[in-house]
C-alpha cells in the first residue's frame, strides 16, 4: 500500500532555514531523510554542508535553552506573552504565536531573540519554534498544551518574586488592555481577559 504524505513545504523549509538538520525534519514529518532533501532541492533551498549542519544544530540547541533559568526580566516578560497568546503543542514538539499583523513588530522582538524571522501575509504574522526541548521547558514551567481549558497557575509559582512584575505586563501585553473610558470622566480602565483562576 502506498503512502501518502500531506505536509507543508514552506514549514518544512522554514525549519531548515531556523537550522534544523535533515535528520530532525524527517523525524517531524515521519518521512526519510532522502525525501525531504528532495523536497528542499524542489523548493529551491540549498543543502548545507556537514559542518554547517552541525554548528547550525549546536547553535539552535543552545537557543531552544532560553527558558532553562529564569533569571531577566525579559525572559519573564516574554513567559507572561507566551502564557497569553501563544499555544504549545506536546505532540509536534511546537510553540507558536499566530497575531494581527499589528504586532508584526512587536513578535519580531521575540523571533529576533532566536536570530529569526517571522512570517506575515495580509491580515496575520505568525513564528514557531519546532523544539520538544523548549515545549517541555514550557509546559515545566506550567505553560501547558490546550491552557485555555486547563485551570493551571503552576507558572506562578516559577517566576522568581523579583521578575514577577515583568511576567505580568508580558500577560498584560498578550491578553490586556489600557484605555480611557469617556463616559466616566476619562478613567484609566485596566483590563485584563483569561481564565478566573490566573486573574
Amino acid at each position: 500500500m502506498n503512502k501518502i504524505i500531506v505536509f507543508n513545504i514552506l514549514e518544512l523549509v522554514g525549519l531548515y532555514k531556523q537550522g534544523f538538520s535533515l535528520r530532525a525534519i524527517s523525524g517531524i514529518f515521519g518521512v526519510s531523510r532522502k525525501f525531504i532533501r528532495s523536497a528542499l532541492l524542489g523548493s529551491g533551498s540549498e543543502i548545507r554542508s556537514k559542518n554547517d549542519q552541525c554548528f547550525a544544530d549546536s547553535k539552535n540547541r543552545n537557543l531552544y535553552k532560553y527558558f532553562d533559568v529564569i533569571d531577566s526580566r525579559s525572559k519573564a516578560y516574554w513567559l507572561g506573552f507566551i502564557l497569553a497568546d501563544g499555544s504549545v503543542f506536546s505532540t509536534k514538539g511546537t510553540m507558536e504565536f499566530g497575531l494581527a499583523l499589528k504586532d508584526v513588530d512587536h513578535l519580531q522582538s521575540f523571533a529576533s531573540i532566536f536570530g529569526e524571522d517571522v512570517s506575515r501575509n495580509r491580515n496575520r504574522c505568525r513564528y514557531s519554534i519546532y523544539s520538544s526541548y523548549f515545549c517541555k521547558r514550557l509546559i515545566g514551567l506550567g505553560i501547558v498544551p490546550r491552557k485555555t481549558y486547563i485551570d493551571d497557575t503552576t507558572i506562578f509559582d516559577n517566576i522568581p518574586n523579583e521578575f514577577m512584575n515583568s511576567f505580568i505586563l508580558g500577560f498584560m501585553d498578550g491578553d490586556g488592555s489600557v484605555y480611557m473610558d469617556k463616559r466616566r470622566n476619562n478613567y484609566i480602565v485596566v483590563n485584563f481577559s483569561g481564565r478566573k483562576s490566573i486573574l
